[in-house]
C-alpha cells in the first residue's frame, strides 16, 4: 500500500509540474537578421487547445514570404506543423529554461552553457547546424541565434522579455 501511495504523490506531483507556455493571443516577437530582412512570429489562441505561431520571414521585394505554420499545447509543445521538425518539441520561440540542465537536449540541440549575450542572461543550446540559440533565462523566450556569418535578434515584441534595444514593451 506504501508503494502505491509513493507512486501516487509522485504522479501527481511530476503532472503538475509541467510550466505552462506564457504565450498570449495577440503576442508577437520580431527579430532581425543581418542584411536588415524582418522574422515575425504571431501568436492566436485557439480555444482551450492551446495556440498558432505564424513565422513569416519578410523575402521582399523580389521573393514571396515564406510562412511556416505550427500548432502548440498549453504547455508550448507543437502538436502540429507545417514543418515537420518542430512536431513533439517546444516552439522555437519558447522553451521552459527551468526544466532544462547543461546536457540535456532539445530536438537537435544540445544545452551547453548559461551565459550571457548582448544585453540577456541565456540558455546558450547548440544547434546541429553550428549555431547557438540564446534562451532568456527570466522568461524562456528565443532572444537570438548566431551561427557562422549570421545573427538574428529579437528587436521587438509585445511578450514579457527586453528586446536589444532596451526596451519592455509588454507590461
Amino acid at each position: 500500500m506504501k508503494t502505491i501511495l509513493v507512486l501516487f504523490v509522485f504522479f501527481i506531483l511530476a503532472s503538475c509540474s509541467k510550466e505552462p507556455a506564457p504565450f498570449k493571443d495577440g503576442m508577437y516577437l520580431e527579430y532581425r537578421w543581418p542584411d536588415g530582412s524582418p522574422e515575425y512570429y504571431r501568436i492566436e489562441a485557439i480555444g482551450n487547445k492551446g495556440y498558432k505561431i505564424i513565422e513569416t520571414h519578410k523575402r521582399e521585394p523580389v521573393l514571396p514570404d515564406d510562412v511556416e505554420e505550427m500548432f502548440v499545447n498549453t504547455y508550448g509543445r507543437v502538436y502540429k506543423s507545417s514543418f515537420e521538425p518542430y512536431e513533439g518539441e517546444f516552439s522555437p520561440i519558447w522553451i521552459p529554461v527551468n526544466k532544462f540542465k547543461v546536457g540535456d537536449f532539445k530536438g537537435n540541440s544540445r544545452v551547453s552553457r548559461k551565459d550571457r549575450w548582448k544585453k540577456w542572461e541565456v540558455l546558450v543550446l547548440e544547434g546541429d547546424i553550428g549555431g547557438e540559440y540564446y534562451y532568456d533565462l527570466k522568461t524562456g523566450f528565443l532572444v537570438g541565434l548566431k551561427g557562422r556569418g549570421f545573427e538574428n535578434v529579437l528587436v521587438s515584441t509585445n511578450a514579457p522579455v527586453a528586446t536589444d534595444n532596451g526596451i519592455k514593451q509588454f507590461e
